[in-house]
C-alpha cells in the first residue's frame, strides 16, 4: 500500500528536506521504542511514498458501485485537509482579485488551525516548520 508523503511529513514524522533527502529516522523510533516498525523496510507504517496528486491505484468494484462511478477509475494520492483547503483559498480566481497567487494569505480552521501561503522560492525560518 502506498502512503502520502504529504501526510507523511504532516502527521508521521517522515522526514523530507529541501536537499531531496526522504526517510523514517530510524534513530527517532529507536529513542521512542517503535524501533519495531523498521522491519521489512518499514512495511508496518509505509515504504512506497508518493507525491500529492500522484496516481495510487484505481477504484474497487465495491467502492465504484457504491460511488456510481466505474471500477478502476484512477484515484490520486491525498493531502492533508489544510494543505487542500490552502491550494482552494489560494487558487481562488474572480473579478478583482489579484492573480499573483504569493500575494494572498488563507486561514484555515478545522483539524488543522494555520496561516497558509505559497511563495515561488523556499523559505525557510528557523524554528518555524510547515
Amino acid at each position: 500500500m502506498s502512503r502520502s508523503l504529504c501526510s507523511l511529513v504532516c502527521k508521521w514524522n517522515y522526514e523530507c528536506s529541501i536537499t531531496g533527502q526522504r526517510g523514517w529516522n530510524l534513530d527517532f523510533l529507536k529513542k521512542i521504542g517503535l524501533d519495531d516498525l523498521a522491519a521489512n523496510n518499514f512495511d508496518k507504517i509505509g515504504n512506497k511514498v508518493l507525491m500529492p496528486g500522484e496516481h495510487c491505484g484505481g477504484l474497487t468494484k465495491q467502492a465504484a458501485d457504491s460511488l456510481g462511478l466505474i471500477p478502476e477509475t484512477p484515484v490520486a494520492t491525498s493531502i492533508i485537509d489544510a494543505h487542500a483547503g490552502g491550494l482552494g483559498m489560494i487558487g481562488v480566481c474572480g473579478e478583482n482579485i489579484d492573480s499573483d497567487m504569493s500575494t494572498r494569505l488563507s486561514l484555515i480552521c478545522g483539524t488543522s488551525t494555520c496561516h497558509m501561503a505559497v511563495y515561488i522560492k523556499p523559505v525557510m525560518v528557523k524554528g518555524v516548520w510547515g
